[in-house]
């Protein structure tokens, strides 16, 4: 019975005389602390963000390369890259000869398919105005070529 009068007692103390909850159960300052707690731990993860993916980048880095044997993984065929990036950003698996407006990434889509091809090569930088003037994704995978044998000659 003394259960049963304590269940009592801790609703009776939680709701007023309508049953509806009280909204004195925690203090003013408990509020404030929990604010700001809230606030110092998004401060803190805001400026340790970008040290902890330099960090897990470098694990991935050294990881990868150990998984190699030391050795740099081979690149893919230029045209095969060219060919599966924009088959992620379209749906459609492209033939050499298509132009962008074929594949759905006519001058929109083109600046996307620059910074992919930039992170996929890392070697060389592209920008829009290098791959604008190719007629058709052969065009595109020539220019990403002759750019990457440049790079090579150069010791890049």
């Amino acid at each position: 019975m003394s259960y049963s009068l304590s269940i009592r007692s801790y609703c009776a103390m939680l709701c007023n005389s309508n049953n509806v909850l009280d909204s004195r159960i925690c203090s003013w300052y408990e509020y404030l602390t929990i604010v700001g707690l809230v606030v110092a731990w998004s401060r803190l993860m805001f400026n340790l963000e970008p040290i902890l993916v330099r960090i897990i980048d470098l694990i991935c880095k050294v990881t990868r390369v150990s998984r190699n044997g030391g050795e740099e993984e081979e690149e893919k065929d230029t045209m095969q890259v060219m060919k599966d990036i924009i088959e992620g950003m379209t749906g459609i698996e492209p033939d050499m000869d298509y132009t962008l407006e074929e594949c759905g990434l006519a001058s929109i889509g083109l600046p996307a398919l620059v910074a992919l091809l930039n992170k996929r090569f890392s070697t060389v930088s592209f920008s829009a105005a290098d791959l604008i003037t190719a007629s058709t994704i052969g065009d595109m995978v020539q220019i990403i070529d002759a750019a990457k044998e440049l790079a090579n000659d150069q010791g890049l």
